[in-house]
């Protein structure tokens, strides 16, 4: 259960690493346009994990 917290932190770390370029690419030469799109998402998905982390233990 403890790996599946580890390989699921992981997945959700590889996830930002992969769209924290474009999102700032976007932010940078368009304007601050998709920063609050990417915060509320990542508020969204991480309020998703926790609690689903909180109902597993």
């Amino acid at each position: 259960m403890h790996q599946h917290r580890v390989l699921l932190l992981l997945l959700l770390l590889l996830l930002g690493v992969i769209l924290l370029p474009p999102i700032v690419h976007a932010t940078l030469y368009q304007g601050p346009v998709w920063l609050p799109f990417a915060l509320w998402a990542s508020i969204i998905l991480l309020t998703g994990l926790f609690n689903h982390t909180g109902k597993r233990l």
